[in-house]
């Protein structure tokens, strides 16, 4: 069991940025603040900043976070999909 990356995104890109919907996202994708960050290239600091609502993320950066955590997909059998 583990995660598998696929070709399309499930989050639309104008999904609204709130901080329940970036616990949400990174949640699906089984990911760290700091993996997070790491994948749209800004600290982790950013990231929770976003979570706890202290700041919203430039919209650039959201759109890239939800195209890279709507990629991944869990794969409850072993095997890629």
């Amino acid at each position: 069991m583990g995660y598998t990356t696929t070709t399309n995104s499930i989050f639309p890109p104008d999904m609204p940025q709130t901080p329940e919907n970036v616990r949400k996202v990174l949640d699906f994708a089984g990911w760290t603040n700091q993996e997070a960050a790491d994948a749209c290239g800004v600290t982790a600091f950013y990231i929770a900043s976003s979570i706890n609502g202290f700041s919203k993320m430039r919209d650039g950066i959201w759109k890239i976070l939800l195209e890279q955590t709507g990629k991944r997909s869990f794969d409850h059998d072993g095997e890629s999909l």
